[in-house]
C-alpha cells in the first residue's frame, strides 16, 4: 500500500520497490533457507568447531540495533522526546540544579515528528529526516523541565550527547550520538552476561538478548536499554557464583555484586528483586556460614536503607519551587518550541490506584 515500503511502522524509503535494504532482506532469506534445506551437510563440516555464543551475539545485535537506532526516525521510540530533554540535561550538567530546563529546540525537533507518533500508517522519508541536521541547538533560548529522580539510566545518552554538543552544535548529531552510545553499552553487558552465565543457559540468554523489541530499544534513548541489559548481566552474575565459580567467594566478589544490586536500584528501584538471586548461592562457597549471613543481611540492608532514600529525593525535588510551564497556542504544531503540561502525573497516578484498589486490578485483568 505504501510505495516503496517494507511496512516499516514508522519508516518510509524514497527509493523504489527494488532498494537496497529490500534486497538485503531477500539475500538473508536466501542464505537462511539454503542452510537450513543443507544443514545436515554442514553441521558435519562443523563438527569439532566450537562457536562461543556471546561472539555470535555480539555482530548480530550491533547489526540489527545499529540498523534500528538508524532507519527508526527520531522521537518515534516511546517516551524518546522526554528522554533526549532529560539526556540533554544530564549532558550539561542540569542534574544539580534546582531549575531543569532544556533548548527550546529540542521542542521543535520533537513536534515536527509528532506526525508519526502511535499512528502506524504515517511515514517519513530520508530527505525530511535529513533535513533536520541543519537544526541548531539555540541553547540560550530554553524551557523547564519537570525533574526526576532518575539520572543513571540516561548516563550513557548523555555522554553520547556531550560529545555530540562538542563537535557541533546541530541537535540532530547529538541525538544520534546519544542512541549509539546507549546501544554500545546495552550490547556490551549483554555480551559479559552470556559470557558469564551457565552452560545450559547461553542459548537462552542469547535469545531473548535479541528478541526484536529487546534490540529495538537498544537502538533508542530509552533508558530502558540500560535498565534490560543490566538486569541481564545481574541475573547471569549470580547464576555464575551460584554454579560455575569454583573457588570460595571473598570480599571482592560480596562488593561487586552489591555494586551491581546498588546500580539496579538506582536505575529502577523495583529491579532490588533480582538481587534475591543471591540466595541461591550455596553457603559452602564463603568458607563459613557467618559469611554468608551477614552477605545476605547487608544485601537486606542496602536495599532498605535505598528505598528511604528515594522517598527523601522525592520530598526534596516537591519543595523545590515549580519553574512556570510555557503553554502553546498551538502545541501540536510542527513550529511549536514551547512545553506542555506534563501528560503524566505519577503522584496523582498513585493517589487514584491507592484510592481504589479493586478497580485497578480489574483494569489491569482486561487489559491482559
Amino acid at each position: 500500500l505504501f510505495k516503496g515500503s517494507l511496512m516499516f511502522k514508522t519508516y518510509e524509503s524514497n527509493q523504489t520497490q527494488n532498494w537496497t535494504a529490500k534486497s538485503m532482506l531477500f539475500l538473508i532469506s536466501l542464505i537462511a533457507g539454503l542452510t537450513m534445506i543443507f544443514w545436515v551437510k554442514i553441521q558435519s563440516r562443523l563438527q569439532g568447531i566450537q562457536i562461543r555464543l556471546e561472539y555470535l551475539y555480539l555482530p548480530a545485535a550491533l547489526i540489527f540495533a545499529g540498523t534500528f537506532a538508524v532507519v527508526t526516525p527520531p522521537f518515534s521510540v516511546p517516551d524518546e522526546g522526554t528522554h533526549f530533554k532529560l539526556s540533554y540535561n544530564i549532558s550539561e550538567f542540569g542534574m544539580f540544579d534546582k531549575s531543569r530546563t532544556y533548548p527550546a529546540s529540542i521542542g521543535k525537533l520533537d513536534s515536527s515528528f509528532i506526525f508519526l507518533n502511535f499512528m502506524a500508517g504515517n511515514k517519513t522519508t530520508v530527505d525530511f529526516v535529513k533535513s533536520k541536521f541543519s537544526l541548531k541547538t539555540e541553547p540560550e533560548k530554553r524551557y523547564p523541565i519537570i525533574a526526576t529522580e532518575y539520572t543513571l539510566p540516561y548516563l550513557p545518552q548523555s555522554i553520547g550527547i556531550f560529545f555530540g554538543r562538542i563537535f557541533s552544535d546541530h541537535l540532530m548529531y547529538s541525538f544520534y550520538l546519544g542512541r549509539f552510545f546507549n546501544l554500545i553499552l546495552s550490547v556490551l553487558l549483554i555480551f559479559f552476561a552470556i559470557r558469564i552465565i551457565p552452560g545450559p543457559l547461553k542459548l537462552l540468554m542469547l535469545l531473548l538478548a535479541l528478541m526484536p523489541k529487546t534490540v529495538f530499544l537498544f537502538g533508542s534513548l530509552s533508558y530502558d536499554a540500560f535498565t534490560i541489559s543490566l538486569s541481564f548481566f545481574s541475573i547471569a552474575l549470580f547464576l555464575y557464583y551460584a554454579y560455575s565459580h569454583e573457588n570460595q567467594i571473598g570480599i571482592k566478589e560480596l562488593l561487586f555484586m552489591a555494586a551491581v544490586v546498588l546500580l539496579l536500584l538506582l536505575l529502577k528501584p523495583p529491579y532490588f528483586l533480582i538481587g534475591l538471586l543471591f540466595f541461591l548461592i550455596p553457603p559452602r562457597k564463603f568458607g563459613k556460614i557467618y559469611w554468608y549471613l551477614l552477605a545476605g543481611i547487608g544485601v537486606a540492608v542496602l536495599i532498605a536503607l535505598f528505598w528511604k532514600i528515594i522517598p527523601m529525593t522525592n520530598d526534596y525535588l516537591a519543595r523545590i519551587e515549580p519553574l512556570p510551564v510555557v503553554t502553546s497556542v498551538a502545541p501540536f504544531s510542527a513550529d511549536s518550541t514551547s512545553a506542555t503540561t506534563p501528560l503524566y502525573q505519577p503522584d496523582l497516578q498513585i493517589k487514584s490506584i491507592v484510592s481504589d484498589v479493586p478497580a485497578y486490578l480489574e483494569l489491569i485483568f482486561k487489559s491482559g
